[in-house]
């Protein structure tokens, strides 16, 4: 899956420009275009932060190949701290549905910490 061009997709579906989706996730608008030009990847937390103003889950923004591919698609995001990068090799060793399961965990928690922040 090239993630650069689902986000520029999902933007479009739901109607967001480029600035408002940038301001949304709290990043630059020519980091947001590098993402969506695939000259450089997400980390996880910003890929959380476009999905969160998106208004979906990481689940819905891999769509039918996350259930698939979930290894491959994780493989995807660029881990910025050693436990990040940690946590997310222990998460793939986990059977299939544990693995959904951790993924909708985390999702709610970032939905909670998002609803704090504002």
């Amino acid at each position: 899956m090239n993630v650069g061009k689902r986000i520029r997709e999902l933007r479009k579906i739901k109607e967001i420009t480029a600035t408002e989706l940038a301001e949304k996730s709290f990043i630059s608008q020519s980091y947001l275009s590098d993402i969506e030009r695939e000259r450089t990847k997400p980390s996880l937390d910003t890929l959380f932060s476009i999905c969160h103003a998106l208004n979906i889950t990481v689940a819905d923004f891999f769509g039918k190949s996350f259930e698939l591919e979930i290894d491959e698609q994780l493989r995807l995001i660029e881990y910025k701290s050693t436990d990040t990068r940690i946590m997310f090799e222990l998460i793939h060793k986990l059977p299939e549905n544990e693995k959904r399961a951790m993924i909708s965990y985390l999702n709610e928690r970032l939905k909670n910490m998002n609803n704090n922040i504002k």
